[in-house]
């Protein structure tokens, strides 16, 4: 089936109803990058503990100081999951 030609055929549109069939693909195409965009972006709002601790290279007992220091998480099974602002809020809270 591998050697079989395909016969190949063109239609041809009205300029307009050509134009109007682009800006529908156009449409479709920007919502479904916005759509990927919000998936990606919701899926990475938490990190894991040991999502964290590899980004930061820190270890354990840095990571109970970050909780010590007002750092919260959600539990979900054995996972703690760790939103990105509350994690940024509190590094700031530490600069001096």
């Amino acid at each position: 089936m591998q050697n079989q030609k395909v016969p190949k055929f063109q239609i041809q549109l009205d300029p307009e109803y050509e134009e109007e069939i682009f800006s529908r693909f156009i449409e479709l195409a920007d919502e479904a990058i916005k759509q990927s965009v919000e998936r990606a972006s919701i899926s990475k709002q938490f990190l894991t503990q040991k999502e964290v601790m590899e980004e930061l290279r820190i270890g354990h007992v840095v990571m109970n100081d970050l909780y010590e220091n007002g750092l919260q998480f959600i539990k979900i099974g054995n996972k703690k999951l760790i939103d990105i602002d509350d994690l940024k809020e509190t590094l700031n809270k530490l600069k001096f």
